[in-house]
């Protein structure tokens, strides 16, 4: 069996993972209908950072995702 396949089964969906490639900003319904929110490959990162324990976030874009997660 081919394992290039099944490289995917290994890479685990975060962050740290992202090529920048803005698939994600260009299927985003939300970044498509309001300059207030720049998309999931701006927010995504920021996200990330309100997920760690007593750190509030500054960026208030991240209230406009709808948790739709077609980014994903």
């Amino acid at each position: 069996m081919d394992n290039r396949f099944h490289l995917i089964d290994h890479t685990p969906f975060t962050a740290d993972y992202c090529l920048k490639c803005n698939i994600c900003t260009s299927a985003c319904p939300v970044a498509a209908v309001t300059p207030l929110f720049p998309g999931p490959k701006t927010v995504g990162p920021q996200a990330q950072r309100m997920r760690e324990p007593g750190e509030p976030s500054p960026d208030h874009s991240i209230d406009y995702c709808s948790g739709c997660g077609i980014c994903t």
